[in-house]
Order: structure tokens, then C-alpha cells, then sequence
């Protein structure tokens, strides 16, 4: 967490905690008029790496806690997210045909889909996806 040292004006207190919150929910702030993300400056302090993508284990991204961070790639980074409001079987992945059967896909570490079957119950196909999930190094979190 980075926090102001010194008042640059009103809206600085010392010790509070400095940047804005964005529209996209990261933490940002300014030094030498250069914007920064939070969560990137506390990956290079910490390693003294610029990062590549950084990855909220926890998915909130004003949640810059060492132990929330990951230094990845959009690859490894698509593998934590959370399943869109839009999807009807409730896990990434696993759809409805028109026959009323279950499918389950998932890409696997060549960025190819991987087809994983038909099944009658909904329940037999989340299992092969969140089997498939754990056999392609999918985070845990991936599709909650």
C-alpha cells in the first residue's frame, strides 16, 4: 500500500493512503506527472522487476496486497476470471446444445479448444470442465 508522505496539497493528508480509485476499479496515482498503477509500482518495489501482467489472485483489483499478485501473461491472467452474468450454465466452458445436452470445452496450454464431451446431466459436464480446469493449471478461483 502506498500512502502520501508529504502534503501536496488539500486533498493530501500524510499517511493516507495515495491515488484514486479508477472507473476500472485499480488503485492510480502520479509521480512526476507520469501515471502509474499501484498494483505494477508494488510488483517492481518488491522485485525491482517491471512487470509483464499482473494477476488479483482475488480478482478486486484495488487489492495490491503482496500475497494478491501475480506477474503473468494475458494467457495465464484469462485463467482468473469470473464467469460472465450472460453464461446459462453457470461455469465457463459448459453450454446448453438445443438438443438439451451438456458440452463441455476449455482451451488447453496451446490456446486450443479442447472438446470435452456431451453429457445428458449438467453436473457430468461441470466435472469434466473442472477436472480439465485442474489437468491445464486453471487458477482456482477461475469461473467464480
Amino acid at each position: 500500500m502506498f500512502t502520501w508522505k508529504q502534503m501536496l496539497g488539500a486533498n493530501t493528508i500524510i499517511g493516507n493512503i495515495a491515488g484514486i480509485l479508477t472507473n476500472l476499479g485499480y488503485i492510480s496515482f502520479e509521480i512526476n506527472r507520469v501515471p502509474y498503477q499501484a498494483h505494477r509500482l508494488a510488483w517492481f518495489y518488491m522485485t525491482g522487476e517491471w512487470p509483464n501482467i499482473i494477476d488479483h489472485d482475488d480478482r478486486i483489483r484495488s487489492n495490491n496486497k503482496w500475497n494478491n499478485l501475480n506477474n503473468g501473461t494475458r494467457h495465464s491472467n484469462s485463467r482468473n476470471r469470473k464467469c460472465p452474468t450472460t453464461n446459462s450454465s453457470g461455469v465457463i466452458g459448459v453450454t446448453q446444445l438445443l438438443n438439451g445436452k451438456w458440452e463441455a470445452r476449455i482451451n488447453n496450454n496451446d490456446k486450443k479448444q479442447i472438446y470435452l464431451g456431451r453429457w445428458s446431466n449438467i453436473d457430468d459436464a461441470i466435472t469434466a470442465r473442472k477436472d480439465a480446469e485442474i489437468l491445464y493449471g486453471y487458477h482456482e478461483n477461475h469461473g467464480q
